[in-house]
């Protein structure tokens, strides 16, 4: 039981301890309590926000070929501090491609002059970016971390994903250091590309939505 895992973890109290005759039950559950909160943080993953966007062009989607996981994808990156998700969508897919563009307003929204509604993203993305890093930080895993993803020490990434427009001519410039290929896509040739089913299924809804 998840108890006496964190109980073990964190040297609190024995199985004993929990026993109703003992008289030091109330104590060891009240340091349980108490010492929860911390475990649940160390032994978490670690989440960093991601925001990429879908750009379409004459019937053609906009992708660049990650060069860490070698695999095709939507222009993103991480949202950096005092940045909306949205705005670092429109800052990667221009750091990336070269491509001035914004975001294309989805969702709920309506001028007002008591709050800002932002653009909505078409989808909302949670997935381990290191899963393995992460077993061997609690405690699970014995092997050498991945130096790859040690930049940020992120472990799971929550990417918010928005559909995008030119704001000017389209004039590709791709950035070497992080990508290994920059190419457009017809819908047709989503099938046999060389990526995840996740986001096949990404690409292909971006296309039904525009």
């Amino acid at each position: 039981m998840i108890h006496k895992e964190i109980g073990r973890k964190l040297g609190v109290y024995t199985t004993m301890s929990l026993q109703s005759n003992n008289p030091d039950r109330t104590v060891a559950i009240t340091d349980f309590v108490c010492l929860l909160p911390n475990y649940l943080e160390e032994n978490s993953p670690k989440y960093c926000l991601t925001a990429s966007g879908s750009l379409i062009v004459n019937d053609k989607i906009l992708l660049v070929k990650h060069k860490k996981l070698g695999i095709w994808l939507s222009p993103g990156g991480h949202v950096e501090v005092n940045e909306m998700p949205h705005q670092a969508a429109e800052r990667e897919c221009l750091e990336e491609t070269g491509v001035h563009v914004k975001t294309i307003q989805h969702g709920f929204y309506k001028k007002s002059q008591t709050s800002n509604y932002l653009p909505s993203p078409i989808s909302t993305n949670l997935h381990w970016i290191n899963q393995d890093n992460y077993l061997i930080r609690i405690g699970q895993k014995q092997a050498e971390k991945d130096p790859r993803w040690s930049n940020r020490g992120c472990e799971v990434h929550l990417d918010y994903k928005y559909l995008l427009e030119p704001t000017s001519e389209v004039v590709l410039n791709r950035q070497i250091e992080e990508t290994d290929g920059l190419e457009w896509f017809s819908r047709d040739q989503i099938a046999d590309l060389e990526t995840t089913d996740d986001i096949k299924g990404e690409l292909v809804y971006a296309f039904v939505l525009l």
